[in-house]
């Protein structure tokens, strides 16, 4: 599963997924683990998402943001799932990007 968009909401950024990809699970705890927010000189912090629907919210009190990341290393831990039960697909997206494939970073 890949988000369809990442945007901000005032102190919060919104990933967005599919509608159509069904329930998406968070595993083993109450928050999605595996989510970074970047700054625009590549600070990335970790941020825990809520899952909201098909969304996963995440806090950005500084809204320094510009970039969201998930799962982008060579070996990442994470607990978010499609509703096959597949990891979440990695990526680093604009914030504010529209369609992730016109935001994806290289």
């Amino acid at each position: 599963v890949y988000p369809s968009s990442v945007r901000r909401d005032g102190a919060r950024v919104i990933v967005e997924y599919p509608k159509d990809v069904g329930e998406l699970k968070i595993m083993g705890a109450s928050v999605a683990i595996g989510f970074e927010l970047c700054s625009n000189d590549f600070v990335c912090e970790f941020a825990s998402g809520e899952l909201a629907g098909n969304k996963i919210v995440l806090a950005d009190p500084d809204q320094k943001a510009v970039i969201a990341v998930y799962a982008w290393s060579d070996s990442p831990i994470t607990n978010f799932f499609s509703a096959d039960g597949l990891p979440a697909m990695p990526f680093r997206l604009r914030i504010d990007s529209g369609p992730a494939t016109k935001g994806l970073m290289e």
